[in-house]
């Protein structure tokens, strides 16, 4: 994989850029995407993005992609942009990005983006790219409270005995 900007961290698979690309924006290289889409000019786009969630503006952006975008966006690290794919018309370009996003829901990926249309709502999604991992955690704290009271209640009912 080779990064095509110094000023953001946008990346392609392929050899060439294409006319129009497909991408992914995912929170690092090695995790799996949270948006898939195209774009005639990647670093424009992702431009864009920093352009849009830093003035809150909507142009053609979601609420939802602009809100995961800011709730991931580290300078030149997150979220990184990945070139996957490409097409010479828009329409090659349509059907490609509906590939991968169907690929990518198959494969259990949670994409903002899915062919049935954008998910949840933007704070939710945001929080769960931005908090991978702190579910787990929570869990274990639940659960250890949980216990917590469960033996607490055992000795307090024990002792009214």
């Amino acid at each position: 994989m080779k990064r095509i900007s110094e000023q953001y961290p946008i990346y392609t698979r392929l050899h060439d850029l294409p006319d129009i690309a497909i991408y992914q924006l995912a929170t690092s290289i090695k995790n799996p995407p949270f948006y898939v889409g195209t774009s005639s000019d990647v670093e424009a786009r992702y431009k864009k993005y920093v352009r849009g969630m830093r003035n809150n503006w909507q142009l053609h952006e979601s609420n939802v992609k602009l809100d995961a975008f800011k709730k991931l966006y580290v300078p030149n690290e997150s979220p990184v942009m990945v070139v996957i794919d490409g097409a010479s018309t828009n329409e090659d370009a349509k059907q490609l990005e509906k590939h991968y996003r169907d690929k990518y829901t198959a494969k259990g990926y949670s994409l903002i983006n899915s062919s049935n249309g954008y998910r949840g709502s933007s704070k939710n999604i945001a929080k769960k790219l931005a908090n991978d991992g702190i579910d787990a955690i929570w869990d274990l704290k639940t659960i250890l409270v949980i216990g917590v009271l469960l033996v607490g209640g055992y000795i307090v009912l024990r002792s009214w005995a």
